[in-house]
């Protein structure tokens, strides 16, 4: 079976961001444990598996072969989980991933058509 842990570079980050957050600017480091990273790791991996799983269920109600966030959305919601996460907030980083992904998206076509460009300048010769 493949491993599926989350990565635990990413969980450090993201715990240790939120925490000094919370803590304001006292300025002190924050550490946290390799045991309660690897619990908020299993329970960040549990609460993905819960919400994608009514999420799939969605799909097939309505004989769909693809999770879309709408689904996500609608899982949280039909769980009872939304009240720990807020719709506005996952609609803003959908948001902004697609926009991220957009400029990527965007960037690359531009350096393959300067590319092509180039080749062309030079079959005139």
């Amino acid at each position: 079976m493949a491993d599926l842990s989350l990565p635990a570079s990413n969980i450090k980050r993201i715990v240790t961001n939120k925490l000094t957050e919370l803590q304001g600017a006292d300025g002190k480091k924050i550490q946290v444990s390799k045991d309660a990273l690897l619990a908020l790791g299993e329970a960040a991996k549990v609460f993905i598996h819960y919400v994608c799983a009514d999420g799939w269920d969605k799909c097939k109600d309505k004989k769909k072969q693809t999770l879309t966030p709408d689904e996500i959305f609608r899982a949280l919601e039909d769980t009872g989980l939304s009240a720990y996460v807020s719709k506005a907030d996952l609609e803003q980083a959908l948001a902004a991933f697609k926009a991220q992904s957009g400029k990527k998206g965007r960037g690359a076509g531009k350096k393959r058509a300067r590319e092509e460009d180039d080749d062309d300048a030079g079959d005139d010769e």
